[in-house]
């Protein structure tokens, strides 16, 4: 024991110092971990301040600005150029003449059917008192024609139409001749070509952004022209953002342009502008106006700021920020984002705000792998953590597993030195006996009958000796496990009635009847013959020793969970249960003097328990009901 416990501090000690070099390498890791990411948030501030300052200088220079919009006003701030131009009302004459011509059609068709009012329609598209009307009958006659299947018809009044009424509009605002060129483009199958063309006129067409019939008919070209080619359909939206930025410009102006520069406004000042609902992607927009004054009035640039930024950040990307893995992001005032990444809170790791004329404005700076950089310092850290406690668990294991080796070694060994000591005094006593009788009789002068017994006496303490050798030597064989080729199907009747008419003349002699009670199905189970019955046969000895006679000895036998269960049971003192497990143990006898004035080493027991465990089986004593004990063994009762 001393040499397991000199190996247990020692390893224990061994494994605090390792513990407490990998707590200050952790701790050096995390040191490095947080000093770099002080070092980053430090640069970032650095980056933040001079975009912030750069952006501010651009908007205040926009006249300089290749894309800003130029625009002259007048002394009132009444915008003069670029001119736009302003939608036409409907004409309720018009409508109500159409209403009318509405309802005499319905009637034509349930009297005369579609010929009738197809022949109508050509009559009002000549003689018509307004375009409006001639280009709504033109309309609705290319639609008859169709619904009839005459394709060509219907081409030729779409044709007819485009040429006699390009520039007439409906109740709406949308060009007559636009919504017949896109009918009949849809007749010819869509042409690429003949799309884009009519795409680029509708953008033309829009006067303001609250005119929505021709964004609508731009946004419907747009699909048909993503059907036909993908770059095509880019393009024509790239063009629709374009053709809105004089159109923002007047909405700028309707926000508050033309008051500031009436108040006598100069210099830079920013504008929001009203969501285009018909954009592809609506969000609030900015412009930047600059006003100075003229002889005549007004004149500037217009710009939006998602511009200036936009070129302000691709000039600092020029100048290598971006190469140093920083991206910015331009936020307005109540957070939303106009320009750049989206960055979430964690992964900011500079916040500037811009002063000037964009003061409540802010960039954001996030490196673009902050979080990357943040998770492969969390997976070195925790990876070399986990190297670090698995080493600490591989070596107490090691160690632990160690120890117990050591621990078993040096519990077999004293086993082992108990075993020898007490087999050398359990065969001493029956040589000592044998050599003392035997030195009586070498000295002669003794009574016939002396002789007689005192011979006895030697073949009784001989056989007594040859028990106790052959059940050492039975022991040590289960050391070694069952010869498997002995294994035969044994029937346990047969083998208790054996094992009874085997230990009937000792039962005899010590007063006890062995009854076998037999089940009402054969039980069979593969074993050892010769090992099983003596296994029983030491458990009907062991009852008629300490059992009482009056009862006798009883030997049952049951299946119980798939095993073969053998029972013997007596009605004596029984067995204490703080030493049902002491009895089975080589050597070990109960301390009470009635059971100790009985014969025996005590190995019965423990042979008993080596043979059930060898066929892969238990044995075992509980109380028996009524009083004395019942010894049992248990084996499979199909066994490999």
């Amino acid at each position: 024991m001393r040499l397991a416990g000199n190996f247990g501090w020692f390893m224990a000690s061994g494994i605090a110092a390792l513990g407490l070099v990998a707590t200050l390498g952790l701790r050096s890791l995390a040191e490095e971990a947080r000093l770099a990411r002080a070092r980053h948030a430090e640069q970032s501030a650095a980056v933040a301040r001079g975009l912030a300052s750069q952006l501010v200088d651009d908007a205040a220079a926009i006249d300089t600005s290749p894309q800003a919009l130029a625009w002259t006003a007048g002394l009132d701030g009444a915008r003069l150029e670029p001119a736009t131009k302003v939608r036409i009302a409907a004409d309720p004459v018009v409508e109500a003449l159409q209403a009318d011509l509405e309802r005499e059609l319905s009637r034509l068709e349930d009297e005369g059917g579609t010929a009738l009012v197809v022949e109508r329609l050509a009559s009002i598209a000549a003689l018509a008192p307004r375009p409006e009307l001639g280009a709504w009958a033109q309309l609705r006659r290319s639609a008859l024609h169709e619904r009839a299947g005459d394709l060509d018809g219907a081409r030729v009044a779409l044709e007819a139409l485009i040429v006699a009424h390009p520039t007439t509009r409906d109740e709406r605002g949308l060009l007559h001749s636009y919504a017949a060129r896109g009918e009949l483009l849809r007749l010819q199958g869509d042409p690429l070509d003949g799309l884009v063309r009519l795409h680029a006129d509708a953008l033309r067409a829009r006067s303001t952004l609250d005119d929505t019939a021709n964004a609508a008919l731009a946004g419907r070209l747009v699909a048909r022209i993503a059907a036909k080619s993908p770059e095509a359909a880019h393009a024509a939206r790239q063009a629709a953002v374009e053709a809105a930025r004089p159109l923002r410009l007047r909405a700028a102006w309707s926000a508050g342009a033309s008051e500031w520069l009436a108040r006598g406004g100069a210099g830079v000042r920013l504008f929001d502008l009203p969501v285009d609902p018909l954009a592809e992607a609506p969000d609030a927009a900015s412009v930047l106006v600059s006003a100075r004054r003229t002889d005549d009035g007004w004149s500037g640039t217009a710009l939006e700021l998602e511009r200036v930024a936009s070129a302000t950040l691709d000039k600092a990307a020029r100048g290598g920020w971006d190469e140093l893995g920083w991206v910015a992001a331009l936020h307005a005032p109540d957070g939303r984002l106009v320009l750049g990444a989206s960055a979430a809170e964690d992964d900011t790791t500079a916040l500037e705000p811009l002063g000037g004329m964009l003061v409540g404005w802010s960039l954001r700076i996030h490196g673009r792998a902050t979080v990357a950089r943040a998770a492969a310092d969390q997976r070195r850290f925790l990876a070399v953590a986990a190297l670090t406690i698995g080493a600490l668990l591989v070596a107490g294991g090691a160690g632990w597993a160690t120890w117990r080796a050591l621990h078993r070694e040096q519990r077999v060994v004293r086993e082992r030195e108990q075993f020898v000591a007490a087999v050398t005094h359990e065969l001493k006593t029956p040589l000592a006996s044998i050599r003392l009788l035997a030195e009586l009789l070498e000295r002669g002068g003794l009574e016939p009958q002396d002789a007689s017994d005192f011979g006895g006496r030697v073949v009784r303490e001989s056989d007594r000796l040859a028990k106790l050798v052959d059940g050492i030597l039975r022991y040590a064989r289960l050391e070694h496990g069952l010869d498997r080729s002995q294994l035969r199907p044994i029937d346990a009747v047969e083998l208790m009635e054996q094992a009874a008419r085997a230990m009937e003349v000792v039962a005899a002699e010590r007063g006890h009847a062995v009854r076998v009670e037999r089940p009402s199905t054969p039980l069979v189970a593969f074993a050892d013959r010769d090992a099983l019955l003596g296994a029983v046969s030491e458990l009907i000895d062991n009852a008629t020793k300490y059992g009482d006679p009056t009862g006798g000895v009883d030997l049952a036998a049951r299946a119980r969970d798939g095993r073969l269960r053998i029972e013997v049971l007596d009605r004596g003192r029984g067995v204490p249960e703080a030493e049902r497990e002491v009895v089975f143990v080589p050597f070990k006898r109960l301390g009470d003097e009635l059971v100790r004035e009985r014969p025996g080493v005590g190995l019965g027991l423990a042979l008993v328990r080596g043979v059930a465990q060898a066929h892969g089986g238990a044995a075992g004593c509980v109380p028996r009901e009524g009083g004395g004990s019942c010894f049992w063994l248990e084996l499979p009762l199909e066994a490999a």
